[in-house]
Order: structure tokens, then C-alpha cells, then sequence
């Protein structure tokens, strides 16, 4: 009986030009857009639950112009939060945008290692805020930029296990990075400081970019073997990956928080709470 309504439903539905897939992927915490992703709610709630204080040191890699830095320092206002923003039109906005004593803004993005790169900016108002190392992925995947005009724009790139040797910088309570498809780079850049256990929090995102970057959710895995995952739902909980599967390769926008395993994990903690089927 249940097989021949879910038959009926299926049907149904895809008769109204439902799309399943992406249905499914939302459920699943996968395909919300920036304001939908969860992100607002993790630094709102999350972080003080699991680091039961303020956070001393907290990193936004790929700040743009400082919407999520200034929410952090007006919930961490102790905090010291260091921004790092690429692209120099981008980061002349951000200083603009972001005064205060407690935060330290970089124009500098990071990688795997030192160098200068290209980045690509959509010149469309609308999406100015788009700036990739991947510009294949603007219009071949997002096709809200395939009749943009797309530039290009020399950035310097550094890695975090410099930029924390140079700045005697010894934890990262919270890391987040949002870089287009360029986060496992990040990381690669950082794992000199992730293998000393100092970083408790690490926040990224996944999505139609890592198709065109080749990374995957298994790299992510690899790259981070002593930390949870969760995936940051847009209704407010984390639901827990778990073990590597296939399964996990979705390629759609979502926001993955990775908990070092030093972090005492709760999880009857109400936002651990696993969406309804």
C-alpha cells in the first residue's frame, strides 16, 4: 500500500514539473542559497554552545566586504577576528564597511601555497560579489552568469600555516572559508597548523564549484581525518555526515561545519537533530 502512494505521489508530482532531485537536495541541506544556508545560525548559536566561551581567534577567509566578519565581532566583540579579502576593489569596500580594533583585515587570499593567481569577477551588479579561480564554472554551471562580462585580476595568495608562524598565532577557535571551489587548497595551506589539533572549528562551503576544482567531498575527509561533519541545515540544526560515502558527493550549494574531535560533541543538544524523512 505504501509502495502505490509513493508511486502515485512520484508521479503526480513530476506530472506538475516538480523537480524531485532538487527537492530531495534541499531536505538534505544541499542547494539553499546564502541566505538560507544556515551560516547566520551557526555563528548566532553554534559556536558558543560547542566552545562553551568566546572564541579567542576566529578567521573569514573570502570576507568580501564584511557582512559575516562584523556579525561575528558583534556576537564575539572580544573576539580577535582576522578577515581576508583578495581582491583589492572587494577589500577597499570591506575597510570601508568594517572598523574595529579587534578585527585585523588582509588583502591577501589563501591557498596551498605563496603565489599570485588570477581571480575572475562577474562585472554584473547584481552578482558582484562572484570572484573565482574557476571561471568555467561561471555560465557552464551557474548560468545566471552566462551573459556576464567576467575580469580577471591579479591577487596575491599566502598560506595559513605562514600567516599563523608569522603572526605567532598558535589556535583558530573558528575557521571560515568561502572561497568559490578554492577551500581544499585552503586547507592543503594549512595543514602544518590542523595536524598541531589547534583548530577547533572549521566551516566551508561545498558546491557546483568543486565539480570544476576537482575536489571532493573524500578529499575533505582525507585532508581533515580528526573531525565530525555536519552539514549546516537552513531550519537551524547540524545533521551528522558521518562516515565518508559516496553519497556525500553533492554538488550543490551547502555549508559543511568540521568539529575537531576535541570539541565535546552533545548530541542530544538540540540543534544535533538528524530532518525529517
Amino acid at each position: 500500500m505504501k509502495k502505490t502512494v509513493e508511486r502515485l505521489l512520484v508521479k503526480t508530482l513530476k506530472m506538475m514539473n516538480v523537480d524531485l532531485l532538487a527537492h530531495a537536495h534541499v531536505q538534505a541541506g544541499a542547494g539553499h542559497n546564502c541566505y538560507q544556508s544556515g551560516e547566520f545560525f551557526v555563528a548566532d548559536v553554534v559556536i558558543a554552545k560547542l566552545l562553551g566561551n568566546t572564541p579567542s581567534i576566529i578567521f573569514d577567509v573570502g570576507a568580501n566586504i564584511g557582512e559575516y566578519t562584523k556579525m561575528l565581532n558583534v556576537k564575539f566583540p572580544n573576539a580577535k577576528i582576522h578577515s581576508f579579502e583578495p581582491v583589492l576593489v572587494t577589500f577597499l569596500q570591506l575597510k570601508q564597511h568594517v572598523d574595529h580594533p579587534n578585527i585585523i583585515l588582509n588583502n591577501c587570499g589563501f591557498g596551498e601555497k605563496a603565489e599570485e593567481l588570477e581571480l575572475f569577477i562577474s562585472l554584473d551588479n547584481e552578482n558582484s560579489a562572484m570572484a573565482t579561480l574557476y571561471p568555467e564554472a561561471l555560465g557552464s554551471i551557474f548560468q545566471q552568469f552566462k551573459e556576464t562580462e567576467i575580469e580577471p585580476t591579479r591577487c596575491k595568495f599566502i598560506t595559513i600555516d605562514h600567516y599563523c608562524t608569522e603572526n605567532k598565532i598558535l589556535s583558530i577557535d573558528y575557521l571560515k572559508i568561502d572561497v568559490e571551489g578554492h577551500e581544499l587548497k585552503v586547507l592543503r595551506g594549512a595543514i602544518e597548523t590542523i595536524r598541531k589539533d589547534v583548530v577547533k572549528l572549521i566551516q566551508f562551503e561545498f558546491n557546483e564549484f568543486n565539480i570544476i576544482s576537482k575536489s571532493f567531498m573524500k578529499d575533505f575527509y582525507n585532508t581533515l581525518p580528526n573531525y565530525s561533519f555536519f552539514r549546516i541545515m537552513a531550519s537551524g540544526h547540524l545533521y551528522p555526515l558521518g562516515e565518508y560515502t559516496s553519497s556525500h558527493e553533492i554538488f550543490r550549494y551547502q555549508n559543511i561545519l568540521a568539529i575537531h574531535n576535541s570539541v565535546k560533541i552533545n548530541l542530544n543538544n538540540s540543534f544535533f537533530k538528524k530532518p525529517l524523512s
